[in-house]
């Protein structure tokens, strides 16, 4: 699940002292509740670089069209 929303290994490992079981169950912690928002911020530059790489490009289509 983690793996699968784009976590390192190394991070996922990170989460492990709050983990309560062998079901994807967390005990709220500090230390996951501060990964988990790093990861959101890394995602939210993924999208923008994404988002402003897809202008380029689409700007790049148009003009050869």
């Amino acid at each position: 699940m983690l793996g699968a929303a784009g976590m390192t290994l190394e991070t996922i490992q990170q989460l492990l002292p709050c983990v309560r079981n062998n079901d994807p169950e967390f005990t709220p912690c500090n230390n996951l509740r501060r990964i988990l928002a790093q990861q959101v911020s890394l995602i939210d530059e993924r999208i923008e670089t994404l988002s402003q790489s897809r202008t380029i490009l689409a700007g790049f289509l148009s003009s050869v069209n």
